[in-house]
């Protein structure tokens, strides 16, 4: 159905949504959800999702079920205007205006948050700082931030902030030699990640974030921190406005080849033809000040 946790986040309303209305009228239904992260899906034991398979089925098993709905449209339906939740909603029918409506919600497991919180809890106490999560990589090239963009934003935070780092372990490599090369004061922590739960676990602990559109944003926001999410190819209306705990903020770019948002998910930015190696122009039109002056206004009294 979904390509990354964040998506499975971001929908989860319109899941909980089609479970509610079909209780109402009968028995409470098994939805069984076909994914490609069974294994890192983020809300285990909820009531409204009875299993999680992953999305490739054999005939008989799909022979298993009274009613099935494809999702799979929304991968490639993007809209300035509306959140892939809101196209679930739309595909099963239950964008009326009288729609109960829900907010994304998960809850970190217990053992793995006790297993961290000692870590987490001693660098507070050496620092006498908060905690920062930062994260300026997503899976896809052209939705990265320029690592200057972070450090200078981290060293700006510093007197209040630890800025840490929780990445899978490849990423994690690459952002440590980008953390060296600047002399930048980021506690870079992936050795303690193993699975997204971890991260999910880790998240929970920490007191801010600032990170580029991925699956961290949609976690900390359902785990109700707040943090700025740096957006390029989307504007963060569509991403991020189920989560009262999280700022969205893309700068107003315009190219040649791009206006933005583009709502390019896997290519690339047309603005640089595709390349894989050079940084979106979208987030380089985002400044430390920007980001900083967004990041303070959450905590404005």
């Amino acid at each position: 159905m979904f390509n990354g946790w964040g998506d499975m986040i971001l929908i989860q309303p319109a899941l909980r949504a089609f479970y509610e209305k079909a209780k109402s009228s009968a028995a409470p239904p098994r939805i069984t959800l076909g994914c490609n992260w069974v294994h890192n899906f983020p809300y285990p034991g909820v009531l409204f999702v009875h299993d999680v398979r992953p999305n490739i089925m054999t005939l008989k098993e799909l022979r298993e079920f009274d009613l099935l709905i494809n999702l799979i449209p929304v991968n490639h339906q993007r809209s300035k205007h509306k959140s892939m939740k809101d196209l679930c909603l739309e595909i099963m029918k239950l964008n009326g205006k009288d729609q109960e409506t829900f907010l994304p919600s998960i809850t970190p497991d217990t053992a793995r948050v006790a297993r961290f919180k000692p870590v987490l809890e001693q660098i507070k106490e050496d620092s006498g700082k908060k905690l920062l999560c930062v994260n300026w990589k997503s899976r896809f090239l052209h939705k990265n931030a320029q690592p200057s963009l972070f450090f200078e934003v981290v060293k700006e935070l510093s007197k209040e902030y630890q800025a840490v780092l929780f990445k899978d372990a490849e990423p994690a490599k690459i952002m440590q030699q980008e953390i060296d090369a600047d002399d930048c004061p980021v506690m870079n922590l992936s050795y303690l990640i193993n699975d997204y739960h971890d991260t999910i676990a880790a998240l929970s602990l920490m007191d801010a974030f600032v990170s580029v559109d991925t699956g961290i944003v949609h976690a900390a926001g359902a785990l109700g921190v707040p943090g700025v999410a740096l957006f390029g190819p989307f504007p963060p209306a569509t991403h991020v406005s189920d989560y009262p705990s999280v700022t969205g903020f893309r700068a107003e770019y315009e190219g040649k080849a791009c206006s933005g948002p583009c709502l390019e998910t896997h290519r690339g930015c047309a603005e640089v033809n595709y390349s894989q190696d050079a940084v979106s122009p979208c987030f380089q039109a985002i400044t430390p000040e920007n980001v900083v002056g967004v990041f303070e206004g959450l905590f404005a009294v």
